[in-house]
């Protein structure tokens, strides 16, 4: 009965490190923007910055994905190219859970 506790307690722990990481707000790479919006896909490309060179990365956009303009709601259909991108949260590789951007 002693080490009763102890194996829950080591199971709840590697349980928990099995579960995805929730997605933190981080501000994103200087220079990364918007290149290019589609409202019928949901989807939103961004231009990052990574190591010097820019890549272009398409995110998925859904329902319940945060989106912003300097820091006040909005929708989809009002983002637009060109727009910097103040931070971001990725819910995993194209799928984004937050979006802040500089009108």
């Amino acid at each position: 009965m002693r080490g009763r506790p102890l194996q829950l307690i080591l199971f709840l722990l590697g349980f928990m490190l099995l579960l995805p990481a929730s997605g933190k707000p981080k501000n994103a790479p200087e220079g990364t923007s918007i290149a290019s919006v589609n409202v019928a896909a949901g989807t939103v490309t961004l231009l990052l910055r990574n190591h010097g060179t820019f890549q272009k990365h398409v995110y998925k956009i859904n329902i319940g994905t945060t989106l912003t303009i300097n820091g006040q709601p909005t929708t989809l259909a009002q983002l637009h190219k060109g727009q910097k991108v103040v931070s971001l949260t990725e819910g995993d590789e194209d799928d984004l859970v937050s979006l802040d951007v500089q009108g």
